[in-house]
């Protein structure tokens, strides 16, 4: 199902209410310009203070988001690159995080501070709280007030012990099989208005169908890595039935069953042994055994 489908489903894609993209500045001869200082907002956002929400506005970095190059990026800093947007953009958010669910395994692959791991980290333990009902649940998990909030006690406990005051978590809408939430963690109360709500949501879906275009990135890479590494596995192995059939006097059938059998009696894969065989021609050893 398309990205955007899901978001849909998930209550948290509206065309009508996201922020378009300002590209009237991107004229051609000032696009790389344009680029770099967009994406130097994104680099330093981990050094900006709390005014610095007058200088990135929602809109500016959610273009910032749509200049990122994916094919320069991982999983890992994609992901953190949005959670350094997102807290530029939303006052109240002191740390943000990414909590991904997949194959019945939780994890953080990016934050911007021990904070908001060690809460993350803290839900996973028990095995609730908001950021897995939101990702799991896909609906906007909010808690305005740690302290006067009922669900999820045990985690609220150890959340007010570390000095979390108010939290928002955001279903990000990814492929089938995968779960995300964006988590904004704040250590005052009502640190998050209808407006931050609104503004995460945007985050969420832009950076929802940019992930999925970066794993589809990732899988043409290792889909052309693996055809690469196997090109070269037949092209070795080619070589070695050529060297059996030479020294032995053997068909191409039997040269292949040779190297079957030693990769078995070997207990090493097929490729390793054809590199053997080849590399020990200068021995002789792909001669014919005297009787």
């Amino acid at each position: 199902m398309h990205v955007k489908k899901l978001a849909r489903r998930a209550g948290i894609w509206d065309p009508a209410k996201v922020v378009p993209l300002d590209r009237s500045d991107l004229h051609p001869s000032r696009d790389g310009e344009a680029k770099r200082r967009s994406l130097s907002l994104i680099t330093n956002a981990s050094t900006h203070g709390p005014g610095d929400a007058r200088v990135l506005t929602s809109a500016g970095a959610l273009q910032a988001l749509g200049l990122i190059d994916l094919s320069t990026e991982t999983s890992g800093s994609f992901l953190l690159r949005v959670c350094e947007l997102v807290k530029i953009v939303v006052p109240g958010a002191q740390e943000v995080s990414v909590s991904l669910l997949q194959g019945g395994k939780a994890s953080t692959p990016a934050s911007t501070g021990p904070l908001a791991t060690t809460l993350d980290e803290q839900q996973y333990q028990i095995g609730h709280g908001p950021c897995l009902a939101a990702a799991e649940g896909g609906e906007v998990q909010r808690i305005d007030d740690l302290r006067n909030e009922p669900r999820w006690p045990d985690y609220l406990r150890r959340a007010v012990d570390v000095g979390l005051g108010s939290s928002l978590s955001i279903p990000v809408p990814v492929q089938t099989g995968v779960a995300a939430a964006l988590n904004l963690y704040s250590t005052t109360a009502r640190a998050f208005t209808a407006e931050d709500v609104e503004t995460a949501q945007n985050f969420a879906a832009y950076a929802g169908v940019a992930f999925g275009n970066l794993q589809a990135v990732q899988t043409s890479k290792q889909l052309a890595e693996q055809l690469r590494t196997a090109m070269e596995s037949r092209a070795v192995i080619e070589q070695a039935k050529g060297v059996l059939m030479a020294g032995r006097r053997c068909s191409a059938a039997d040269a292949f069953t040779i190297l079957v059998e030693l990769s078995q009696t070997t207990n090493k894969k097929l490729r390793v042994v054809a590199q053997s065989v080849v590399d020990a021609t200068s021995d002789g050893l792909g001669r014919e055994d005297p009787p």
